[in-house]
């Protein structure tokens, strides 16, 4: 099993735990954060907690964000879009900065840069910017199954996306770009299920995308 290779991020945390850069697959991730995250109350697949509690609770896991979100939070005022470093940067949580790489992948056309969290093409990051700069989506892929793609803030609804309805918020031209490398994606994989954390019938997409029917085979 090939460890991931993590360099110490230059600039210190204010919690005492530097985030790190990671060069490659990500292990030991139990709990995976799309984004740096907003301070406001927020629809999580299904629920309604604000981004503080779940960064407390899931202390014990690697938090993954890009390096273009976390130097945004470093920069002047990201308050003003709602990112409030004093609660992501929390005493005990391990950010691991990850920077996007060129891939080769044809399935992920029309998406040329990608990170492979578990090194197996499982768990695969990817860019879409446009909410904030530096926000992500992950593609997993299962064997037997329909890929899901947690695309977080890009969109308020699936409904919005195929229409192609930006938010009110955010670059407007990243937004645009974004959305159609979501949609290429979707016509790459028809049954590609694409879950916005907005979206109130996100919960029950994921719930039957990941249901596993019982073969109770032949009556004896």
């Amino acid at each position: 099993m090939r460890i991931g290779r993590c360099l110490e991020h230059t600039t210190p945390s204010k919690s005492g735990n530097p985030p790190h850069e990671s060069g490659g697959p990500i292990k030991s991730v139990s709990i995976i954060s799309t984004g740096t995250g907003e301070a406001h109350r927020k629809h999580i697949y299904g629920t309604r907690k604000p981004v503080l509690w779940y960064i407390r609770e899931i202390l014990h896991a690697d938090l993954v964000v890009s390096s273009e979100a976390w130097e945004h939070m470093l920069g002047p005022h990201p308050e003003r879009e709602g990112v409030f470093r004093r609660d992501i940067e929390l005493p005990g949580a391990k950010w691991q900065r990850i920077s996007f790489q060129p891939t080769d992948d044809p399935s992920l056309t029309p998406f040329t840069h990608a990170f492979d969290l578990m090194g197996d093409g499982s768990m695969v990051m990817l860019p879409t910017p446009g909410y904030l700069p530096g926000s992500l989506s992950m593609l997993v892929r299962r064997d037997g199954a329909p890929p899901l793609l947690l695309v977080d803030d890009l969109c308020y609804g699936l409904e919005l996306l195929e229409r192609c309805q930006l938010p009110g918020t955010g670059d407007r031209k990243e937004l645009r770009a974004s959305y159609a490398k979501v949609l290429a994606l979707k016509e790459r994989m028809p049954d590609l299920v694409i879950l916005p954390a907005h979206d109130p019938e996100a919960a029950g997409a994921l719930r039957e995308a990941t249901s596993t029917d019982v073969d109770e085979g032949p009556d004896n």
